[in-house]
């Protein structure tokens, strides 16, 4: 069986199917997910100008990104497309410029500059993490676990890229991928919230709902303000027979943005099913 609920993963957009947040555009959290590495990139290309005469190209790159970390995405794209004329072996320039063309919905260009860039440097792990969200967005699953595998085949410690791959494998209906994927995640990085809350998700689908709930609670102790793990343990709490304790977790997840229509309509679905 399978129940409608929420988890919180960056990358995601508005499709009413299992896993889905349905409270951010996907280019918001987009930009929101990926303004660290942005940041990251500035330090390098301040760290390469550093080194000796920065070239034209590399000056561009910079300014590019430091518009990027602002959000000013439609100059930094024109910075990326004046940088990438000059420099067309940077495959930094085509993955950050892919992430500006995601932030302005341009879905099929951040595409075409994520294989750019894979093309330019097949191992960067990065790429291949980000692109499996947005085909995974785009409800391409196939697309999206080629991607995250070849992540994981990368990088076999990389929490984000196996968290990525569990949230492909529940929107797959594979809960058991899901629950292993997820911990993986968690094992390799402990303090990942939303990790917690997705593998209480695969928990409730797998009806282990005592392991769930005991998930959702880790997942809120890392994260107080995490909407869908309330709303997730309201259902897990729901279906135990729970029912002051799953009111008290729809009134939280409520005071944090959830639609309570929804929220109950998933519940009650829940109840049916179960």
């Amino acid at each position: 069986m399978a129940w409608t609920a929420v988890v919180e993963s960056p990358l995601l957009g508005n499709a009413p199917h299992l896993w889905t947040l349905a409270r951010h555009s996907l280019y918001k959290l987009v930009a929101r997910k990926l303004l660290a590495v942005s940041l990251l990139l500035v330090v390098s290309g301040q760290a390469a100008m550093a080194c000796g005469g920065a070239s034209e190209a590399e000056k561009l790159y910079e300014a590019a990104v430091e518009l990027q970390s602002q959000e000013r995405w439609q100059e930094a794209l024109t910075a990326y497309n004046e940088a990438v004329l000059l420099d067309p072996e940077n495959a930094e320039a085509y993955y950050n410029r892919g992430l500006v063309h995601s932030s302005l919905g341009q879905t099929d260009a951040a595409i075409e500059d994520f294989r750019e860039a894979v093309q330019l440097d097949p191992r960067h792990t990065l790429v291949y993490i980000t692109r499996g969200e947005l085909y995974r967005t785009l409800q391409e699953y196939e697309k999206a676990g080629r991607d995250l595998d070849k992540a994981i085949q990368l990088d076999p410690n990389n929490a984000a890229a196996h968290e990525a791959r569990g949230l492909v494998s529940g929107a797959q209906g594979n809960h058991d991928r899901a629950k292993r994927e997820l911990s993986a995640a968690i094992r390799f990085n402990p303090q990942r919230s939303t990790a917690y809350a997705a593998r209480g998700l695969a928990y409730i689908n797998l009806v282990r709902l005592e392991d769930a709930v005991n998930d959702l609670n880790e997942a809120i102790r890392l994260s107080p303000d995490n909407a869908d793990a309330y709303a997730n343990r309201a259902l897990a709490h729901s279906l135990l027979g729970n029912d002051d304790e799953a009111q008290k977790d729809i009134d939280r997840a409520v005071e944090l943005g959830v639609n309570e229509e929804d929220l109950r309509g998933r519940i009650d679905q829940a109840e049916i099913e179960s």
